[in-house]
């Protein structure tokens, strides 16, 4: 907030500076340097308050379009392919892990174990993500990687 107030004050002093500088000679570069800062001071507060695109506060609504959404523009598309990437990696990741463990190669903390069943479809995984999400608001804040897994994990429990 304090960094919007600044700018108000800053952007005051500019167009004062703007008033008496296009009075002078030379006041055409000043007047571009001012102007130029002003707009440099108002992007970066803009950048301050901008959400974190890594949140799942973020990504989940882009989880949840349907394929009609999903190609009305390439934003859009972009992080609706980028929330399956990520369930996808997520999935490939908790298989390899459980055929590590399988095959004596490694042994797996707890936490870190979920039976997804081999049936389940990519759709299924990530409805089961946007699901979680709904009904878990107070994760939004956490990275969307982390949710997605506490998703699945909680959907699909170890069975052990």
């Amino acid at each position: 907030m304090s960094a919007v107030a600044g700018t108000s004050h800053d952007a005051h002093m500019c167009f004062e500076a703007i008033e008496i500088r296009s009075k002078c000679k030379g006041s055409i570069m000043r007047t571009i340097i001012c102007g130029a800062l002003l707009a440099l001071t108002l992007t970066t507060a803009n950048a301050a308050v901008e959400e974190d695109v890594h949140s799942a506060h973020f990504m989940l609504p882009y989880c949840k379009l349907t394929s009609r959404q999903t190609m009305a523009n390439t934003k859009n598309a972009l992080i609706y392919g980028q929330c399956f990437g990520v369930v996808s990696g997520i999935a490939m990741m908790v298989e390899l892990l459980r055929q590590a463990e399988s095959a004596g190669k490694a042994q797996l903390d707890p936490i870190l174990c979920t039976d997804i069943p081999g049936n389940i479809t990519m759709e299924q995984l990530v409805e089961a993500v946007a699901r979680y999400g709904s009904t878990h608001p107070d994760q939004a804040h956490e990275r969307f990687e982390v949710l997605a897994f506490n998703a699945l994990r909680d959907t699909w429990p170890c069975k052990r």
